[in-house]
């Protein structure tokens, strides 16, 4: 089992675009508290309302709000919310089963995103090279993810398929 680089996530994780997007899904749902984990330097709560009570998960703690857990030693939150948000997160995780089952025990809608591995062998051979360099733990094809998703307490959900923008595909999960 792989563990965490927590080295690498030390000084937090940007990414203003994908926060952004994020936040208009989450915001079509009126969540009045929400989870973001793997919340690296909070860019998603910018783009938040102020009624949204927002709540910071990561290895680190980067404010007095943040809750800290390592999900690849199985540790979450007690707590429940409203909505989870889990963005650039799963492609670092050694069982993300485990993780899906554990936003469907504490929260009602789960928004999360995954780069996903092409069906192409020819590619596979050096995507799979650059995504280990990426720091993936795994590497699962859209078939695979849907498969985990059927596989876990989630049965419904929504698959918007990943726009120019970005290079993940994107999966809202309902109760």
């Amino acid at each position: 089992m792989l563990k965490t680089k927590k080295k690498r996530w030390k000084d937090g994780y940007s990414h203003i675009s994908r926060s952004e997007y994020a936040s208009k899904i989450i915001k079509k749902y009126k969540p009045q508290t929400l989870l973001d984990v793997g919340a690296g330097n909070m860019d998603l709560k910018k783009f938040l309302p102020i009624e949204i009570g927002y709540t910071p998960a990561d290895l680190y703690k980067r404010n007095e709000n943040t809750i800290v857990f390592d999900l690849n030693k199985k540790q979450f939150t007690n707590k429940k919310f409203d909505f989870i948000s889990a963005i650039g997160l799963i492609e670092y995780l050694n069982d993300p089963i485990w993780f899906l089952n554990k936003c469907y025990l504490h929260s009602k809608i789960l928004l999360f995103t995954y780069n996903i591995y092409k069906n192409n062998f020819l590619l596979n051979f050096l995507k799979k090279k650059n995504r280990k360099k990426l720091g993936y733990f795994n590497h699962y094809n859209l078939d695979e993810i849907l498969k985990l998703l059927n596989n876990s307490s989630y049965k419904k959900y929504i698959h918007l398929k990943k726009n120019n923008k970005f290079t993940e595909d994107w999966f809202i999960c309902f109760k």
